[in-house]
């Protein structure tokens, strides 16, 4: 997949695809993206091959889309509130998806998209991830 995109979602449930190379109108429109209806979708990243979508939910839940088909691929379940931050990790020999829930991050798998948490790390307040390698 290569494209550029800006997307946007939030607490109506619906996620906005929107090219910045062509039209730049909106080329795809999910409702009830966070693959339950009604629910708030709080922040959302691009996998490193554009193939996949993640979406933080307020029901603790994560749902992931296929960008090609723009289909839901998995809902990924473990946090402890809602998921209020992610971010795709390229390095460590495969890239790992994290979030973070206010209470904790978790790392994620994308290794042959088995998507399995891989690591848990519990702290008094988490507000946001970013990671960079050096």
């Amino acid at each position: 997949v290569r494209a550029a995109w800006i997307v946007s979602s939030g607490d109506d449930s619906k996620l906005l695809v929107h090219s910045t190379a062509e039209s730049k109108e909106c080329m795809v429109e999910i409702e009830g993206a966070g693959g339950d209806y009604n629910e708030s979708i709080n922040c959302c990243d691009i996998s490193s091959d554009g193939r996949v979508l993640a979406c933080g939910l307020a029901n603790k839940r994560i749902a992931l889309w296929d960008t090609r088909m723009w289909k839901l691929l998995q809902k990924l379940d473990g946090h402890a509130s809602s998921v209020e931050d992610l971010c795709f990790v390229p390095g460590f020999g495969q890239e790992k998806l994290v979030s973070v829930d206010g209470r904790g991050l978790k790392s994620w798998s994308c290794e042959s998209h088995d998507w399995t948490c891989t690591h848990t790390v519990k702290a008094h307040a988490i507000a946001c991830c970013r990671m960079a390698l050096y």
